[in-house]
């Protein structure tokens, strides 16, 4: 809900540029604290694709990159294709490595939770 009060103050004749990035950061960050990595990762790529049609590079830079990051993480590697093909100057290639890293990590604390839940259920 609150992204789509984000993407819809956007759309008024009239932005305010700190109101937008106060909108969309309460969105990230509510859906960061809720644990909705992919929520999270759409918000930061909203947002940035809002500022990049703003012609603010810099926070445009900012939510890409960060959308990237954590869609690495969530293991939506196809949405990362589409974003460095569409944004290759805020994705540059030491960010791919380290999400990268950051996408098997997660993998594999996901699949130490899944043994241990497995495992757990065949002791009850």
């Amino acid at each position: 809900l609150l992204l789509l009060e984000a993407e819809d103050y956007t759309l008024k004749k009239r932005v305010d540029l700190q109101e937008a990035r106060l909108k969309f950061g309460l969105a990230i960050s509510t859906a960061a604290r809720a644990g909705f990595q992919h929520d999270n990762a759409l918000a930061n790529e909203r947002a940035g694709v809002f500022f990049e049609h703003q012609g603010d590079s810099e926070w445009a830079s900012i939510y890409i990159c960060r959308s990237y990051e954590r869609w690495a993480i969530y293991g939506a590697h196809s949405i990362c294709k589409q974003l460095k093909a569409r944004y290759p100057r805020y994705i540059t290639d030491q960010l791919q490595r380290s999400s990268s890293n950051e996408s098997n990590q997660s993998q594999r604390r996901s699949a130490e939770s899944a043994k241990y839940r497995w495992s757990f259920t065949l002791f009850q």
